[in-house]
């Protein structure tokens, strides 16, 4: 059963990923990891299940977009702040890693998924 939530703010933390998906899912999915808030919205689950079953950029792009707007609407959170992104990349032998310029993973290494993404996508210098 479980006790129900009675509290009208609290100050938490959510898990990290290399994508938006992994941060949204845990906080604004019905079945989330770290919904402490208990948020359903069944527009926001759809939203979230379009982002994962696609490696299309752009609609993965549209899916974010439309549960960003849902959640600053209902606003079942408020990311207050957001950490700094440390990590270090060697172009001297491979390219195609994350930059300031392009930063298309978050490269830190507590994103313990990342590491196997960008790998598939550095490529030789010739």
């Amino acid at each position: 059963m479980g006790i129900k939530p009675h509290d009208d703010l609290a100050l938490s933390w959510t898990n990290e990923g290399p994508t938006p998906y992994t941060i949204y899912y845990d906080m604004l999915d019905s079945k989330g990891n770290w919904n402490i808030e208990q948020y359903r919205n069944p527009q926001v689950d759809e939203a979230l299940r379009q982002f994962a079953s696609t490696t299309n950029p752009a609609v993965e792009r549209q899916a974010l977009y439309q549960f960003e707007r849902i959640a600053a609407e209902d606003l079942p959170v408020i990311l207050i702040f957001y950490i700094e992104l440390w990590y270090e990349c060697n172009d001297a032998h491979f390219t195609g890693w994350p930059t300031k310029q392009n930063m298309w993973i978050d490269p830190a290494p507590y994103t313990f998924l990342a590491a196997a993404i960008i790998r598939d996508h550095l490529k030789p210098v010739s």
